[in-house]
């Protein structure tokens, strides 16, 4: 292989997820859905969703998360003031935690993560291997970015955000 195609794979590996993670960040902030709220360290920028501001269909798909993180972008739910007992500072830090593994694994995290969570949802619910085991809650990305921010990494199936019985938390 040579050099320059070798370079070109690399660059692309990383332009592609900031590339698409920016125009995420523009389709939302053109029509006012989110806003700039600081940077975040690193090289991370942090941006607040607007629900209390607008309400359609992109905040209301916001129903159950607190934020979400790619290569260099961070939208957050939340303002602090908004989140008591230093959630917004535990929330920030996941979903950074998120961001630098975009930029450590570039376009292989998001495909990592996924084929993670069809695994355990596949061993879990379909197979019945592990009952207790849960796509999003056991995702190494996911218990990665909770041990970095101080949250409870391992979270039991009665805590389940929609109870024990819910395999599929992004719908």
């Amino acid at each position: 292989m040579s050099l320059a195609l070798w370079i070109s794979i690399v660059l692309a590996n990383w332009l592609v997820p900031l590339v698409l993670s920016w125009a995420y960040i523009l389709f939302a902030w053109i029509p006012g859905w989110i806003e700039f709220y600081r940077y975040a360290g690193g090289l991370t920028w942090a941006f607040d969703l607007q629900d209390e501001k607008v309400d359609n269909w992109y905040t209301r798909a916001w129903a159950g998360w607190g934020g979400f993180g790619a290569m260099t972008v961070v939208i957050l739910r939340d303002r602090p003031s908004q989140s008591p007992g230093g959630r917004y500072t535990q929330i920030l830090a996941h979903e950074v935690r998120h961001s630098k593994q975009v930029l450590c694994l570039g376009m292989i995290q998001p495909v990592l993560y996924m084929l993670f969570s069809l695994t355990l949802l596949l061993t879990s619910k379909l197979l019945k291997f592990t009952p207790d085991t849960h796509p999003y809650y056991d995702n190494p990305f996911e218990r990665d970015a909770r041990w970095a921010a101080g949250q409870q990494v391992n979270i039991p199936r009665s805590k389940w955000y929609r109870g024990p019985d819910d395999y599929w938390p992004w719908m």
